[in-house]
């Protein structure tokens, strides 16, 4: 008889949310099932269930994981000190290949901000059609300054955002996706990028 481990990490910036409505989020695994709950206020529980003996573990995170994926530097560099300064904790990747290696390694990131137009085998569109396919609870967000979408052409709860953006109106996305209140943004972050 198999006996059945469960874990359970938390990512949460405060106290247990369940007064709060979740968003139900399930991905099945051969040999193991993991659920993730996401709160509004950016609380994220995750709950595993495998045939094999895990630890529980209880891990506190105080800022949404946004990962900017942007291939050109300074692009990146200022749309990352935007999300910071709209208060999340951010990665960078700067194609495709590389997001897809980083959300192998982690769990831990609740947003995708990705540019469309990038070298590599892939580009934004395809990323994020991956990312639904294998990582359906993480949010997405598509950029471009070049390209109009066609209706399908990314996945219906996915935001577009055209280039030039500012500070306010991504924060207000971010925001809005994870169901927390708007944190101030800084006169001098209200820039277009």
């Amino acid at each position: 008889m198999k006996m059945l481990a469960h874990s359970a990490t938390l990512y949460s910036p405060g106290k247990s949310p369940f007064h709060r409505k979740p968003r139900l989020l399930e991905r099945r695994n051969t040999g193991a099932c993991t659920v993730r709950l996401s709160f509004p206020g950016g609380s994220i529980w995750l709950f595993k269930r495998s045939h094999h003996r895990n630890v529980q573990k209880r891990v506190a995170v105080d800022k949404a994981l946004v990962m900017v994926v942007e291939d050109e530097p300074l692009i990146r560099m200022n749309t990352v000190q935007m999300i910071e300064g709209a208060g999340y904790e951010v990665i960078e990747a700067s194609d495709a290949d590389n997001a897809m290696q980083i959300l192998e390694n982690r769990d831990d990131v609740q947003i995708v901000f990705t540019d469309i137009n990038m070298p590599g085998s892939m580009d934004g569109l395809m990323l994020v059609k991956a990312i639904r396919n294998r990582w359906p609870w993480i949010y997405l967000i598509v950029t471009s300054g070049k390209i109009a979408l066609q209706y399908g052409d990314i996945p219906l709860d996915a935001r577009f955002i055209p280039k030039p953006y500012d500070a306010r109106h991504v924060a207000n996305i971010l925001n809005e996706m994870i169901g927390r209140s708007p944190r101030p943004i800084q006169a001098d972050r209200h820039q277009h990028f």
